[in-house]
């Protein structure tokens, strides 16, 4: 996983062993940094602040490193943490669940799925894509062959000419270099960077 912030590590982390029939000794989660590639300026503040703590505990995801963390990002970040004002609500006396369920989202992601056409179960969705209308129950089929990427690497590969929109009004993608993917490091963008 890309250095990011401490709550992305250790979500992909628990990704590694999600139902836990692996032994944790042979459960593991690298963490690394890329040189030399534009980088979205938010996530690198959050990056930053999980360097602090990367290098102050030993188990990023114990409950004092977890608090460390967002002390630390509190402390740089302060009320923007809360820009859509939840906490306001709360303690508000009237508890207003409507209003705290409208503004809370747990992921905020400008992702969107690639499908990775190797299988050949994900070739055939591939065929049926570009042939008719993407439906519910095909982009549903389609999400097991599916990684997501940041919509703006996923509109540079399109101009690249290595993945296309499956449709104008749609932000599903179709990767059309499969060299871009691979079993062991998983889907790469910075190749086509070039």
């Amino acid at each position: 996983r890309e250095l990011a912030g401490l709550d992305s590590i250790n979500q992909a982390a628990g990704r590694e062993n999600r139902e836990g029939k692996n032994p944790l000794s042979g459960s593991f989660t690298y963490v690394f940094q890329l040189t030399g590639v534009s980088k979205n300026p938010a996530i690198e503040k959050y990056a930053a602040v999980s360097k602090m703590v990367y290098e102050k505990f030993e188990d990023i995801s114990s409950c004092e490193a977890i608090r460390a963390y967002f002390d630390m990002l509190y402390s740089i970040k302060g009320e923007a943490l809360d820009k859509d004002g939840i906490l306001s609500c709360i303690e508000s006396e009237n508890f207003p669940f409507a209003t705290v369920a409208e503004k809370f989202r747990i992921i905020k992601s400008d992702l969107v799925p690639v499908l990775i056409p190797l299988e050949d179960e994900a070739c055939r969705i591939r065929q049926e894509l570009c042939k008719n209308y993407a439906t519910k129950k095909l982009i549903r089929r389609a999400s097991q062959y599916c990684v997501e990427c940041r919509r703006a690497d996923a509109e540079r590969l399109e101009r690249d000419g290595v993945a296309c929109k499956i449709s104008k009004d749609t932000k599903f993608y179709i990767l059309l270099d499969v060299s871009l993917y691979s079993e062991s490091f998983g889907f790469s963008v910075c190749v086509a960077n070039g």
